[in-house]
Order: structure tokens, then sequence, then C-alpha cells
């Protein structure tokens, strides 16, 4: 199965003109539409994954146009919430921690995604085990090391105490792991996280 992915619009071009693209509920600029290439060679169904992951925030999609609009860090944790229960078709399991490097953080998780918020308000997110999830960008949950490590501004932080952490200039993070298929995207993550380093 290929993809072309990514939580990033860099590889995407949207039309000028309002009426010439699809949008979400208004005509938003941060509204992104989902090329054809795409759309033929995701999976079948409706062609799209739930959502896409951004450095910015989560893509919202809309599966009968391919429209996606950006739901930035800062929204409001209500309305996050919902967006990704709708999406990714699981209940939320709310928990907090006092103790986070960045202060006070409580989280949602929906099973291999959770979304995190502080003062009520979205300030990151962490995902891992889903390999439809991933970004416009090409960077895939379960995707090949090798592949990921082609795309510009990739890096490896070397003295990473939490693992195999690599972080893509202007896009999201992660971490690689090894399985018997070799080197591959075990987790994504972007914005205000929870890690002890």
């Amino acid at each position: 199965m290929r993809w072309l992915l990514a939580f990033s619009c860099l590889a995407l071009q949207a039309c000028d003109a309002p009426g010439d693209r699809p949008v979400m509920a208004r005509d938003d600029p941060t509204a992104t539409v989902i090329d054809e290439e795409t759309l033929l060679d995701s999976e079948p169904g409706n062609g799209l994954p739930p959502l896409f992951l951004d450095w910015e925030g989560v893509r919202e999609i809309d599966p009968s146009t391919g429209a996606t609009q950006l739901r930035r860090f800062g929204t409001e944790r209500a309305f996050v919430e919902k967006l990704a229960a709708d999406a990714l078709k699981v209940d939320g399991s709310r928990s907090s921690n006092d103790e986070c490097g960045a202060g006070p953080m409580e989280f949602t998780s929906f099973g291999s995604v959770t979304l995190n918020f502080q003062d009520g308000k979205f300030v990151g997110w962490f995902a891992e085990g889903r390999d439809d999830l991933g970004t416009i960008n090409e960077v895939k949950i379960g995707g090949p090391r090798a592949d990921v490590e082609k795309i510009d501004g990739f890096s490896l932080l070397e003295d990473s105490t939490l693992g195999a952490e690599f972080s893509i200039e202007g896009d999201v993070s992660g971490f690689f792991e090894v399985d018997a298929k070799g080197w591959n995207v075990a987790s994504l993550f972007a914005g205000t996280n929870c890690f002890f380093r």
C-alpha cells in the first residue's frame, strides 16, 4: 500500500480562488485538498485515513470531498476531543500528570492517539500503533526508517535518553524501533508532550 501522508501541508498546494477547492464548513485558509493521486493510492473505502497528524495540530478530513482543515494547538479541549472521537471511532479516556516538565498537563487517550492539554487548550499529541495514521508529508507510523531519513530537514537526536528519536524541521518528531522487518517508525508526536528525559 502506497501513501502520500504527513501531520503538515508542505507537500500539497490548494488553488488560490475560494471557489476552486472544497472546504469544510467555510472557506478557511488552513483548508487543504487531498490530491487525486493520494485518493487513488490510499486504502479502499473512502480512500482516506481517519485524520492527518500535523506539526501544528491535527487535520480534520471531510471524506466526501477530501478537504482537510487544520485544528491548531490552542483549540478548545472539548472541540478537539469530539473531532478525535468521531474520526477514530474510539471513546476517549482522560488522565492527568502534575509533574510534567512543561507543567501540569491533562490527556485524552483514544487508543493509539493521545491528545495533550493545558488550561483547557490543545497543546500536543502522541500517536503510535496505527499504521493508518501519518502526515501529509509522507511520515507514517510503521513506515520504513530509510524513507523518513530521506525527507528534507530530517535529523536523528544522537543524545536522546528516550531511544532512537528523530525530528523533521518544520514537521513532526518521532521514534524508531527495530523488528523482524528492520527499522520502522514506532511513534510520532508534536507540540508539548510529557516526556521525562
